[in-house]
């Protein structure tokens, strides 16, 4: 017990303390509108420690919260997009790009516009894997890849 809530209070820990860092990055950036030389040589090194810290305190924090979440449709539909995980990204590329540069929307969105394009794609991700794998056992390019590497292998 004593384990997962020194688990608990470090991840708690870890995410506090990045996600203030990159706040007063952020803000910092607004004010100087974002200023080449302070965003590019300053603020980008610093943002790369700070990722680190908190990729740590997001892996701390789902480590401690599986045992409660491993059964749940969240769990399940994430699992499923890993499962395919070269499939959905060649999809958010696709529907990326097409979208972006061929439809011509490319800079035409704030970033919390763009934050519901992400929920949208990473939405059509989710239904796209959990619909697949319903039928089949894996996704279309993991398909691909395997029988054609699998036809490559018996060649030699």
């Amino acid at each position: 017990m004593l384990f997962t809530v020194s688990l608990w209070f470090d991840s708690g820990l870890f995410l506090v303390i990045s996600l203030l860092f990159q706040g007063t990055l952020v803000i910092t950036d607004y004010y100087l509108d974002w200023h080449y030389m302070w965003s590019v040589v300053v603020a980008q090194p610093i943002t790369m420690v700070i990722q680190i810290i908190q990729s740590l305190g997001y892996i701390a924090l789902l480590y401690w919260a599986w045992p409660y979440i491993q059964h749940s449709f969240i769990a399940y539909a994430l699992r499923c997009v890993g499962k395919m995980a070269l499939t959905t990204y060649l999809l958010q590329s696709i529907i990326g790009t097409t979208l972006f540069q061929r439809m011509g929307l490319f800079n035409q969105f704030t970033l919390l516009q763009l934050m519901l394009f992400v929920m949208a794609i990473w939405g059509i991700n989710i239904i796209f894997a959990v619909t697949w794998l319903r039928y089949f056992s894996q996704g279309p390019i993991e398909w691909l890849w395997r029988h054609s590497s699998t036809g490559l292998a018996k060649r030699f």
